[in-house]
C-alpha cells in the first residue's frame, strides 16, 4: 500500500487560511484543525490509503546558523496578522501532540534544527515502500527517483521522473544543481545574479552561449562559490538528520468521536462522512470509491459549506 509523506505545515496552513474563521461553540479557532482533517481524509480517499506519515517543521533552523538569510521573509505584519498566526500556531502544535497521536496516527515526525523536507527525504532515503510526497515544495523534486510529488493546490499535479524530464528536461539530481546556481526565492537562498531557472536548466544541458555574460557568470570563481556554498543549503537531508522505522497506526474511532464532539466537528459525524472515516480507518478502499466519497472543500468559501457547525468570526 501506498504510504502518503504529509508536509504537514503546508496542508495546516492550507487550512489556515481556507477556514479562516472557523471556531468552535466555546470561542476557540479551530479552522487549522478542521481543514487538516479534512484533507488528510480527502487524501487517503483519493489515494486508497490509510498508511501516513506527518513531517514537521522545527522552530530552530541549522540552515540559518549556516546562513543567516536563510528564509528571512521580512513582513510587516498587522497585529491582527499576527496574532492570526499565533492561533494558527497553538493548532498546530495541538496536531501534532495530542490529536492526531490520540486517533492513532504513530509516526508524527519532528527534529529539532531541520524541517520536514529534511525529514520526508531521509524517509524517501531509509524506508522501503511507495511514496507520495504532498507537498507545495518544487524542491522536492531532486527525491523523485524514491517517490511521486503531488501538488494539491492549485492544480492538482503528480510529478514524476518522467514528468520532470518532459518539462524541465532534466532529471531529480540535476534539479539539485538547478538550485545551486538560480538560488531558491522561497527560501531566500541567493542563486547567481541574473541566473533564473531556465537559464541554469540551458547551462546543465550544454544550451547556453558561452560567449555569453550569463555563461561567465556561472563559470566565474564568485560563480563557482556560490554554487558550492548552496549545495548544503538545498540538498536534501541535511546531514544529521534522523528518523525511526515506521510504525503502524493504531486508529481508535472512539477517540476520533471524542475529538470531533469537543471541537464541534458535527459534519464529520454525519452518517456519510463517518462512514468515509470507518472507510479511511479500517483500509477497505474498494477498486471504485462510493458515492459517498467526502468532497474536499479546503478550497471552498465558508458561505459555500453546508453541515460545518461552527460560527464565524464576522
Amino acid at each position: 500500500m501506498t504510504t502518503l509523506l504529509i508536509d504537514s505545515n503546508y496542508i495546516g496552513h492550507q487550512a489556515r487560511f481556507s477556514h479562516k474563521g472557523l471556531k468552535d461553540s466555546k470561542g476557540r479557532p479551530t479552522n487549522v484543525l478542521y481543514g487538516f482533517l479534512s484533507r488528510i481524509l480527502f487524501l487517503g480517499l483519493m489515494f486508497k490509503t490509510n498508511h501516513i506519515a506527518f513531517c514537521w517543521d522545527s522552530k530552530k533552523s541549522i540552515r540559518k546558523l549556516i546562513f543567516p538569510g536563510y528564509k528571512n521573509r521580512t513582513q510587516n505584519l498587522t497585529e491582527e496578522e499576527i496574532e492570526d498566526r499565533r492561533k494558527a500556531d497553538i493548532q498546530f502544535r495541538l496536531l501534532e501532540k495530542e490529536i492526531l497521536p490520540a486517533i492513532g496516527f504513530n509516526n508524527n515526525l519532528k527534529q529539532s534544527g531541520y524541517e520536514a523536507d529534511d525529514l520526508l527525504a531521509e524517509i524517501i532515503c531509509s524506508w522501503i515502500g511507495e511514496f507520495i510526497i504532498i507537498t507545495g515544495d518544487v524542491d522536492l523534486y531532486q527525491l523523485l527517483y524514491g517517490c511521486r510529488v503531488y501538488h494539491p493546490s492549485p492544480k492538482n499535479i503528480m510529478m514524476t521522473i518522467g514528468k520532470l524530464k518532459k518539462e524541465y528536461g532534466i532529471s531529480p539530481a540535476q534539479w539539485i544543481r538547478v538550485k545551486q546556481i538560480a538560488g531558491c526565492t522561497s527560501d531566500k537562498v541567493p542563486g547567481i545574479e541574473g541566473v533564473g531557472i531556465k537559464k541554469a536548466i540551458q547551462y546543465i544541458n550544454k544550451e547556453l552561449d558561452t560567449e555569453g555574460k550569463i555563461y561567465s557568470k556561472i563559470v566565474s570563481k564568485a560563480g563557482k562559490e556560490i554554487i558550492e556554498f548552496n549545495k548544503q543549503l538545498v540538498s536534501l537531508p541535511l546531514r544529521g538528520c534522523n528518523v525511526p522505522g515506521y510504525q503502524m497506526n493504531s486508529f481508535n474511532i472512539r477517540n476520533f468521536a471524542k475529538i470531533c464532539s469537543e471541537y464541534d466537528f458535527d459534519s464529520f459525524l454525519e452518517e456519510i462522512n463517518f462512514e468515509n472515516w470507518k472507510t479511511f480507518f479500517s483500509g477497505s478502499f474498494a477498486d471504485k470509491m462510493p458515492e459517498r466519497k467526502m468532497k474536499d472543500v479546503s478550497d471552498v468559501p465558508i458561505s459555500g459549506r453546508r453541515g460545518l457547525s461552527r460560527k464565524v468570526v464576522k
